[in-house]
């Protein structure tokens, strides 16, 4: 055997490099010794004792040359039990790398300061009774006006006793990341009674990732935030995320559930992204709070925002603020989970949903990424109602759906009040100056139980556009809709569209419907130009008209709403109707239209193809329709038209059609 001969420099070498890594494996928490009483770090095993600091009043201040908490390893601030606020800063400019346990006594609230970048690994986790505020700021601002900085080191800190009241940012503020192996949620479905099946949100293998105690706050600010399948838990507290650009303060007000932050004092700001399944949970008895604020917001993969009801106190609200855009798209590879936001109420709850709210330049819900206001919970009527959803955009985009398996998931907006369930479902209201519904995309609310379904309210300043792309192939519609489910006694909610210009291609609804024993809503939509164009074939090879409709379904008994147009320009082509009518014994409602013009056009082939090899033409033209179908019990409607400037064109019809039942009426008023 070779023996290896080393020079005695060389064994000097080897023996420091020794010396230093072993430090650096245990020394991983170094204190900078800028304090009038610095902090002193004991290893013990894996654990490292922080102890020491200074104190002023209910503050107790450490500050540390570098932060980091390695695997398996605790970082154990030894606090005494009268602490109220443990405000850590990093001053050496590297960034903060934990994957270990933060851990604290009592009920104080920790700070850490680092403006290199905070970066929390799979393993990190948060063992503390007070609420957690992690940021890159570069100080914190006190309410007598003083500060603690974690650049600023060279001048002896001014300790206070106050409490803090604002995070300070420098011009580059360092990011802050979240890293784990994804949510791990799932569905499963629930069958509540014959032909009534939902599928139930399973959070149970959800890792907590970051988590604080029940009804206290979780709050990352810095600048790019990015949530890398990590996961964020606060149960029926508070999550707050910031992404800043720098030079500014984000307020910090102390409130019950620890601390609600403002950003008033912030001209500019950054992204936040959710991946790889990542998300924030807020889930309790009542929903926790989340407030989301930054330049953009991304979720892709099936990430998720919850913030579910369980019991019966009252939900928190959910509030998302960005400047430039919020993006929700695709889903979980196996498409079970869609990435976007649950604001629900779970079963067995009583207490109502909070309110979602969505200010931004650009919103995007794609390839089956979705909003969700939905209830499951309810044992009287008005129990456990679901919250209302506002969104509010320059433009607002659903688009595209993702399908396997089975499964389909539509992108879009939805409030639901689900079998099981006594609570209504919220209202969404959208307010925009574009607005386009393509590929699938959709907003809808129902009523499966006893509550009633919301009712959709859109305002566009320039359009509104409802389109579904290949009319020619069984392609998934992109829909406006509210209904009452097949059997269920809740009420259907109202369909109302603002807009200066409507269009509705490709066999895309815009629908007020009752398939059950409560009455549907009214659709009304008012506009100086409202065009209706094509049509498609479904998938049992029935031409569906691109539509307006309000409608009674087979079997149900409640009856329809009324369907109102009022605009400058009414188009119907190539198939497209405006109808009203019952399939069932409740009564269809009336159809009232003001238009200064009104144009119907042309009617849509299709080349059928039936069993045998043979084909047949089937015609559907346009028009305005009020029909009560052979099988029905239910009356008709009236139809009622105000105009100046009536054109019907190749045969085309305004007509009351009733197969069994006379009961209707036609009314053309022709106006100078």
């Amino acid at each position: 055997m070779q023996r290896k001969t080393y020079s005695f420099g060389m064994l000097v070498s080897l023996a420091l490099g020794y010396l230093v890594s072993s430090q650096g494996a245990i020394a991983q928490i170094v204190p900078d010794g800028t304090l009038p009483n610095n902090s002193i770090v004991t290893p013990d095993g894996n654990i490292l004792t922080i102890e020491g600091g200074t104190p002023a009043g209910g503050n107790l201040f450490h500050s540390f040359q570098e932060f980091n908490v390695p695997t398996g390893t605790e970082a154990f601030f030894n606090n005494a039990a009268t602490v109220d606020n443990i405000i850590s800063r990093v001053t050496g400019g590297n960034v903060s790398n934990i994957d270990g346990i933060i851990s604290a006594n009592g009920t104080a609230n920790l700070f850490l300061i680092n403006p290199a970048g905070l970066v929390f690994g799979p393993n990190a986790s948060l063992d503390i009774r007070g609420s957690f505020v992690g940021s890159t700021a570069s100080a914190l601002q006190f309410e007598d006006g003083s500060l603690y900085s974690a650049v600023d080191v060279d001048a002896p800190p001014l300790l206070t006793v106050n409490v803090p009241i604002g995070l300070q940012f420098g011009p580059q503020p360092g990011a802050i990341s979240v890293e784990g192996g994804g949510h791990n949620l799932r569905l499963e479905e629930r069958e509540l009674a014959p032909e009534q099946e939902v599928d139930i949100l399973i959070r149970n293998d959800r890792p907590p990732g970051l988590q604080v105690k029940p009804d206290r706050t979780l709050a990352l600010v810095g600048g790019d935030i990015n949530l890398v399948g990590g996961n964020l838990t606060a149960p029926g507290g508070r999550i707050e995320l910031g992404s800043v650009e720098g030079n500014g303060t984000v307020a910090l007000t102390p409130m019950a559930a620890g601390w609600q932050l403002g950003y008033d004092g912030v001209g500019e700001f950054r992204d936040i992204v959710f991946s790889g399944g990542a998300s924030i949970d807020t889930s309790g008895p009542g929903a926790g709070e989340v407030q989301v604020q930054g330049q953009s917001l991304s979720l892709t993969g099936g990430s998720v925002i919850l913030a579910l009801t369980l019991g019966d106190e009252a939900g928190g609200d959910v509030t998302i603020h960005t400047t430039e855009s919020v993006e929700f798209v695709g889903t979980t590879p196996d498409v079970e989970i869609e990435s976007g936001l649950r604001a629900e109420v779970e079963f067995g709850a009583t207490g109502s949903g909070g309110t979602v709210r969505i200010q931004t330049e650009r919103f995007l819900a794609q390839d089956g990424g979705s909003v969700s206001v939905a209830t499951r919970g309810g044992t009287r009527q008005g129990e456990g109602n679901a919250g209302n959803l506002m969104l509010e955009a320059t433009d607002v985009i659903f688009r595209g759906i993702r399908e396997m398996n089975g499964r389909k998931k539509q992108a879009g907006l939805f409030s639901q009040a689900l079998p099981g369930s006594a609570g209504n479902s919220g209202d969404i209201e959208v307010r925009a100056e574009r607005f386009v519904a393509n590929e699938g995309g959709r907003i809808a609310t129902s009523t499966f139980s006893r509550g009633n379904a919301g009712s959709i309210t859109i305002y566009a300043t320039d359009f509104v556009e409802i389109v579904t792309p290949d009319s020619d192939v069984s392609s998934t519609p992109s829909v406006l809709r509210t209904t009452t489910g097949r059997g269920f006694t809740g009420r259907g909610g109202n369909v109302t569209i603002y807009t200066n210009h409507l269009s509705v291609f490709g066999g895309s609804e815009i629908a007020a419907t009752t398939q059950g024993r409560g009455d549907a809503g009214d659709l009304t939509v008012r506009g100086s130009v409202i065009e209706l164009e094509g049509t498609r074939l479904n998938n049992r090879q029935k031409i569906v008209p691109s539509r307006l409709e309000a409608q009674v379904n087979p079997r149900a008994t409640g009856n329809g709403g009324d369907l109102t147009v009022v605009a400058d320009i009414l188009t119907l082509r190539n198939g497209a109707r405006i109808s009203a009518g019952t399939q069932g014994s409740g009564n269809a409602g009336d159809i009232n239209i003001t238009a200064t013009e009104i144009d119907l056009s042309g009617g849509r082939e299709f080349t059928m193809a039936l069993r045998g090899g043979k084909e047949f033409i089937d015609e559907l033209p346009s028009g305005v329709v009020v029909e009560v179908s052979a099988s029905s019990e239910g009356d008709g409607g009236n139809i009622r038209v105000n105009t100046s400037d009536l054109r019907l064109q190749d045969g085309m019809t305004i007509t009351t059609a009733a197969r069994n039942n006379p009961l209707l009426s036609l009314s053309v008023f022709l106006y100078d």
